[in-house]
């Protein structure tokens, strides 16, 4: 199958989605990427109180954040293109707070941003 087909058929699932609790992203992964499995060292090094669920685990709003907060209202997504941002919307119309991670920064200035994130008041 060409990519175009591939894009057009998630996307046709996507839209077929909308409105329901099934995570739109479903079909695109089973496991954690390359970027989560990085953040999921992170979170057990700074033993963090977060919960990888991006392969399905919890949805908001038809999206399935990549960590949750354990105890409040906040998601955590590692950023990787557009459809972050309206995934973004739909949190914060359930509720919720999100904070996006970026790969590309360095370990050092994504500990201090998650550790604010975790700190700031719900």
């Amino acid at each position: 199958m060409s990519q175009d087909a591939r894009a057009r058929q998630v996307e046709a699932a996507h839209e077929a989605k909308r409105g329901t609790n099934e995570p739109r992203d479903k079909l695109w992964k089973v496991n954690p990427t390359e970027s989560e499995t990085y953040f999921i060292g992170l979170v057990n090094k700074y033993q963090w109180p977060l919960a990888y669920c991006g392969s399905g685990g919890v949805v908001i709003n038809g999206c399935n954040p990549d960590f949750i907060h354990k105890t409040q209202r906040k998601v955590l997504e590692v950023y990787t293109g557009a459809k972050h941002l309206e995934k973004g919307e739909q949190y914060a119309k359930a509720g919720y707070e999100c904070l996006f991670l970026n790969m590309r920064q360095a370990e050092r200035f994504i500990v201090e941003e998650i550790q604010q994130f975790l700190q700031s008041a719900p």
